[in-house]
């Protein structure tokens, strides 16, 4: 976006130049996220600006649309019906009392514009326009950008581990049961509390497929310090296993293809 330098000193001079520069760097930076939506139509509603069918006359609302790629605020107005006439949008442009400035040369002008969208009545409109009742809206334009397979993502379903060789769940209420799931993006969470069962190196379950590490994986239980690993076929295993231990706590996440990235927890 174009700027005003203004760490200079010395005394700017307000000169008119100024302002129109501002103007029109604030206009094109907003034309800038109009054409981001692909968007060529004249224009599109922000907000509001529903209307009413009276019969003899229109009421709409207030609200603010966006005009040949100028953002307007809409006052409520009412419009007369008219047989065989077009109802469109158009800039209404007023000007606004506190605006009158007296120059230099002694002459005076009014300087503020108060630019407004409103829909007026046409025989025949002239150039681009936007009728009355089919404008699309902000939230319509954004819905359209938006991937077609863009979903709201649900909430997975968790899923007990399938044990082997005297491997369980530990049986304590105040501790959470092993669980596995996978998230919307790929990527498996496997955490919990499970119960020792044989010697080490032997499976203490297996994932199923769909569930898998897209490559060997390893990490450190929290309690006890022991390595258990998980191999591209769902085995998980624990290392240097102790007949003591009472338990061991599972917390990872990794991903299924190796397009996502793997995430190590302890």
């Amino acid at each position: 976006m174009d700027k005003l330098r203004t760490n200079f000193t010395g005394g700017l001079p307000a000169v008119q130049e100024i302002f129109k520069f501002m103007q029109d760097a604030n206009l094109a930076s907003f034309e800038s996220i109009v054409k981001a939506l692909n968007y060529s139509d004249p224009g599109f509603i922000l907000y509001g600006c529903d209307y009413t069918d009276n019969g003899t006359n229109f009421t709409i609302n207030s609200g603010a649309i966006v005009l040949n790629g100028e953002v307007l605020l809409v006052d409520s107005h009412n419009v007369s019906k008219t047989t065989n006439y077009r109802y469109t949008w158009c800039v209404e442009e007023t000007d606004d009392p506190d605006g009158a400035m007296q120059f230099y040369d002694g002459s005076t002008n009014s300087v503020f514009a108060k630019r407004r969208g409103k829909v007026q009545a046409w025989l025949a409109p002239i150039g681009t326009y936007m009728d009355l009742g089919s404008e699309p809206r902000m939230t319509d334009l954004i819905n359209d950008f938006l991937p077609s397979n863009l979903v709201q993502a649900s909430v997975p379903d968790w899923y007990s581990l399938s044990y082997a060789n005297g491997w369980d769940s530990y049986a304590n209420s105040s501790h959470v049961q092993a669980l596995y799931t996978k998230l919307f993006n790929g990527i498996v969470h496997l955490e919990g509390y499970v119960s020792p069962g044989s010697a080490t190196g032997a499976i203490v379950a297996q994932l199923p497929t769909g569930y898998r590490p897209a490559s060997y994986v390893r990490f450190v239980t929290p309690e006890y310090g022991k390595l258990v690993s998980i191999d591209k076929s769902g085995n998980i295993s624990i290392n240097l296993y102790d007949t003591g231990d009472t338990r061991y706590y599972f917390n990872i996440q990794f991903a299924t293809d190796l397009s996502n990235l793997v995430i190590w927890r302890t």
